[in-house]
């Protein structure tokens, strides 16, 4: 299996096991201990900052299921499109829930090191994440 195809399923793993199967344990495998996520909400660093953003997000979308539509490898780098569907049930970022249905695509790129997720870079329309939840845009 080439290296390419290693780091697809790696992201693979993280999404059906880490993600949707609430399995943050396999993280410790799969991740570099110095990992770095930038994303709409901001950067995070370090395999814990990653379980405490996706903890977050079960709690507040206890049914939440993502799935990988798309997958692409070059060498260090793979990059994915990504539906998250979920319902508003818990509190986010000190935002009540609403009860409301999420229903986003989101594009993602990782880097790797050692076969190791390092890096993270995700993108997604943060207007409709609001809109969809019922939540007022916040103003800068």
């Amino acid at each position: 299996m080439s290296v390419e195809e290693k780091n697809k399923e790696v992201v693979r793993r993280v999404t059906e096991e880490v993600f949707n199967g609430k399995n943050m344990s396999v993280l410790d495998e799969l991740v570099s201990p110095d990992y770095v996520y930038h994303g709409a909400f901001g950067d995070f660093r370090g395999r814990e900052g990653l379980k405490e953003i996706i903890t977050a997000y079960h709690q507040a979308f206890p049914d939440i299921h993502a799935t990988i539509d798309q997958i692409l490898a070059e060498g260090d780098t793979v990059a994915y499109r990504l539906t998250v569907r979920g319902t508003f049930q818990g509190e986010m970022m000190g935002i009540a829930p609403t009860g409301r249905q999420l229903n986003i695509t989101e594009g993602v790129f990782i880097r790797f090191e050692d076969g190791k997720e390092a890096e993270t870079f995700t993108f997604s329309d943060g207007i409709v994440f609001f809109q969809q939840l019922g939540i007022p845009f916040p103003e800068r």
